[in-house]
This record gives structure tokens, sequence and C-alpha cells, in this order.
């Protein structure tokens, strides 16, 4: 639900309460404008806490797009590429899909007709996964992985354990 078109042509010009509910939107429902957005409400804004506020959310800004997504990347590519190794020893993994850290695996009881594996199957799964301290999330026949961005390789392979 985007800002009432008031606060959002009010921000445009300056306006520090507009701002402030502006940059609560986008904290809500994120927006490639939030870096603008806080920049100029630390330059429209005298109040120090008001301040300390802005400055923590562009460090938050910069943690992300610094370190998290290098992290997405590199830990989501060890992510797929273990999975495709998993999926050729599994006959029944019909896919193996995903980008960064967000991977999903189809299970399957055929690979050849690629037939949905039964929905017992999957619950097996997802039961097997929860008693190991894992959580993951099924839609379907499909087994979905979506971790934060600050997991490691080593939480990758205890999850791929379970």
């Amino acid at each position: 639900m985007p800002p009432p078109i008031r606060t959002a042509s009010r921000a445009r010009r300056g306006d520090r309460e507009s701002l402030r509910e502006y940059a609560e939107f986008l904290d809500r429902f994120g927006d490639p404008q939030a870096r603008e957005v806080y920049v100029r409400l630390l330059d429209a804004t005298q109040d120090a806490e008001a301040r300390k506020a802005v400055q923590r959310r562009l460090a938050t800004l910069d943690l992300i797009e610094k370190q998290y997504l290098q992290n997405a990347k590199e830990v989501g590519e060890y992510a797929m590429d273990a999975l495709v190794e998993i999926q050729s020893r599994h006959p029944s993994m019909g896919d193996v899909r995903g980008k960064g850290l967000m991977c999903a695996l189809e299970l399957v009881s055929d690979r050849k007709t690629k037939a949905p594996a039964a929905k017992d199957a999957v619950a097996k799964v997802y039961k097997g996964a929860y008693d190991d301290g894992v959580m993951i999330r099924t839609s379907g026949n499909n087994i979905i992985l979506s971790p934060p961005l600050i997991i490691t390789a080593d939480d990758v392979k205890r999850i791929l354990a379970a």
C-alpha cells in the first residue's frame, strides 16, 4: 500500500514530518529510493535522536549492500552446487532451482515423468528436517529454502545434512 500522495509529495519537498512518515513506509515495504530519502531526512532534521535513528537506518542499508548481499551470492552458489550434487544421488529429486539464497528442490516419484511425490513423502522430509532443528518450507511437492542473508556455509551444510 503506497503512502498517501500528499505525504510522498511533501517528502520530496523536504517537509520533516512527511520525510519521517515516508521513511517508515519505505522500511515496511522496501524501496530502492530508501537511501536517498534517509539522506534527505538526515539533512532536514535537527533532533539528535532522530538523526541517530536515520544514521542507524543508513548503517543497516550499508551492511545489506556491502556485506550481506555478497554473502548471499557466495553462500547461495555453494548451496546450489551442493543441492545439485545431492540431486545426482537421490532419484526422488526432480529439479533444483534458485537464485542467491532462495532455493527450491522438487520431490518426484519418477524423475523421467516428473510426477510429483506423494504428500506423505514431502511431510516425511519436512518432519525429518524439523527434528534435526532445521526449518524449511514446503509448497506442494517442493522443499523451499530461504535462509537469512547472514547464513554461513557451515549453516548450509547443516541444513542440507538434515
